[in-house]
């Protein structure tokens, strides 16, 4: 039997009598849960991505480097998915040879060297979680990045993406230095230590939490002072708003990690942890995804037969609105229109006075004309 240090309170030590488990216990398994889900993430995320370039190339955009962001996450994202569900050696497969959706002290007595593995895949999993999350927001941001041009905006989401990064760089440092000596990581019959690795894992994903809130809010006071129908406000307050769809989960996971059985119980709990790990960083891609499809909005409708670009006609519909004289910033938003034009579909922003006629520096009134489609 596999001797275990006490830094582990959870399992059970080799002075200790093993307890009686019953044969419903032993055999109990939920593992097939995360192979189920990382199986349908990979076709689904391949789809998404491939949907994106699909759509940039039909709009003539050149790439930028949140294209550059979104291919690394769907690389990351599938050796992720393919890390859970595979079953080919010993030296892979977190479920198979891992023993997770198993108890923890049923693999104790019956099959013990699958702990050994188990805290192997513990450590790499508990590493590349932070690069999974980085890319994808990384992304968003870039794309933010070109939408808004207003210098305070465009701070605030440099200042943000430095935050992604450097948790994306120093908590993947920690990780890998959690015990020492390395192998302790997984052997522990030899000396050594490591640090609260129950609090880390908290804990280092909290940084996603408030990086996500900021994603959700940095649009929104620019979108609420275009001067346009509330109608349009929504279409556009919702789109932005998929770009912090994995604020919800980044939750999840963060409260999942104060459950008891995550240190009782590793690796049946594991399995509900990984199922967060897996979803997280794939809603935050198909999230980076998601404003680039205004081409394939454009031929659907053709082929269905929809007006993408009359106003009042149906959902799909730009809404156009000659607003009343208001004082406004022109030079962000012209450079919000010219991104606009090419992922989100904000067709025009004509700054005139009076609602016609040319911009002039000197007057002192004039209309923001917005054309957008949702």
């Amino acid at each position: 039997m596999i001797k275990f240090s006490t830094s582990f309170p959870f399992i059970t030590r080799m002075s200790e009598p093993l307890p009686q488990l019953s044969p419903a216990y032993v055999t109990e398994y939920k593992g097939g849960q995360l192979i189920g889900l990382s199986a349908a993430f990979i076709p689904i995320l391949i789809i998404f991505v491939a949907l994106r370039f699909w759509a940039r190339i039909q709009s003539k955009a050149p790439l930028g480097l949140d294209d550059v962001f979104v291919a690394c996450a769907l690389v990351l994202q599938i050796g992720l998915s393919a890390f859970s569900i595979s079953d080919v050696n010993e030296k892979t497969g977190f479920v198979k040879y891992g023993g997770v959706g198993r108890h923890f002290l049923a693999l104790q007595q019956t099959e013990p060297e699958r702990i050994v593995t188990y805290f192997k895949f513990l450590r790499a999993g508990s590493t590349t979680y932070f690069f999974l999350v980085a890319f994808p927001k990384l992304a968003i941001l870039a794309l933010y990045l070109r939408l808004f041009t207003i210098q305070p905006y465009q701070r605030i989401i440099y200042g943000t993406a430095a935050v992604v990064a450097l948790t994306a760089i120093v908590c993947p440092i920690v990780s890998m230095n959690m015990c020492r000596p390395f192998e302790h990581n997984w052997n522990k019959n030899m000396a050594g230590h490591c640090l609260d690795e129950v609090a880390f894992d908290r804990w280092g994903s909290f940084p996603n939490i408030v990086t996500d809130i900021v994603i959700m809010v940095v649009p929104m006071p620019i979108v609420w002072r275009l001067q346009a129908s509330t109608r349009m406000k929504i279409g556009l307050t919702i789109l932005f708003l998929t770009g912090s769809l994995g604020l919800a989960t980044s939750i999840v996971r963060f409260i999942s990690f104060f459950r008891g059985d995550v240190i009782r119980d590793g690796t049946w709990s594991s399995v509900d942890l990984m199922i967060w790990t897996v979803v997280e960083p794939a809603v935050y891609l198909i999230a980076a995804c998601l404003p680039t499809y205004r081409p394939l909005l454009i031929i659907l409708s053709r082929k269905m037969g929809w007006k993408l670009t009359s106003a009042g006609t149906d959902n799909f519909q730009s809404f156009v609105e000659t607003s009343k004289p208001r004082k406004f910033d022109a030079t962000g938003f012209t450079g919000l229109e010219a991104s606009f034009n090419d992922d989100i579909g904000l067709v025009g922003v004509d700054i005139s006075k009076g609602g016609r006629g040319t911009y002039n520096q000197s007057d002192s009134d004039y209309t923001i004309n917005t054309a957008v489609s949702v």
